[in-house]
């Protein structure tokens, strides 16, 4: 009899375990990210000059997603919980401009998390000349005071007329180089300083008396 009921009790362990072990074991989810646009942001949605905002996820065990939107919600299924990176990059112009250094996120168990994705960068918009000429080349930007593993450079293309738009990753002071080719810079202007409201402005690069003004819209 003891026997029987000693077997009885390891065959219920037996069979139950798979479920506890079931309970225990983390579940992956949606994950949904509400998009927090700056009005610079939300105005160049709205007129179609950017064309598509791309959140991407990484997490430490190596899953990656990446979402491409012009709305204010994206949600990536089957995530696991973990520690994540989310990374978030604006198009214009046929340009792709990184506009985070990336936001970690410690994402729980369990069937939806949500949480809300900053997204405020500066969008400057203006026309650069040379000698009273549209300026043909690139202009590239550094932040003035540089952070490890927080700052980045990047390149932002004239257009024939000698245009500009684009996604500054936040305002404050920067180091400019103009470039008419690849190899051959013609103006280098350090601690520029610019604003959120330089959103409502005309921004003029002046060359060769390397002079940055604004003006009304």
């Amino acid at each position: 009899m003891h026997r029987a009921y000693t077997f009885a009790s390891l065959l219920i362990a037996f069979l139950l375990c798979p479920a506890l072990v079931l309970a225990d074991s983390p579940q992956s989810g949606a994950l949904v990210l509400h998009l927090d646009y700056s009005d610079s942001v939300r105005d160049n949605l709205r007129a179609g000059r950017i064309t598509s905002v791309m959140v991407a996820g990484s997490s430490e065990e190596g899953k990656r997603f990446t979402i491409n939107t012009t709305g204010a919600t994206v949600t990536a299924n089957d995530i696991v919980p973990g520690k994540w990176t989310i990374r978030t990059f604006l198009k214009m112009g046929g340009t792709l401009y990184v506009v985070s250094e990336g936001m970690n996120l410690d994402v729980p168990s369990g069937p939806r998390f949500e949480t809300l994705i900053p997204i405020r960068p500066v969008i400057l918009a203006g026309s650069a000349k040379l000698s009273g000429q549209p300026l043909h080349g690139q202009i590239s930007f550094y932040p003035s005071e540089f952070k490890p593993g927080k700052s980045w450079g990047f390149a932002v293309p004239f257009d024939k007329e000698g245009r500009f738009a684009f996604p500054l990753p936040q305002a404050g002071n920067w180091d400019l180089v103009v470039w008419t080719s690849p190899i051959t810079s013609v103006a280098k202007l350090h601690d520029v300083a610019f604003q959120e409201s330089d959103a409502r402005r005309e921004i003029k690069i002046t060359l060769p008396e390397a002079r940055v003004t604004r003006q009304a819209r």
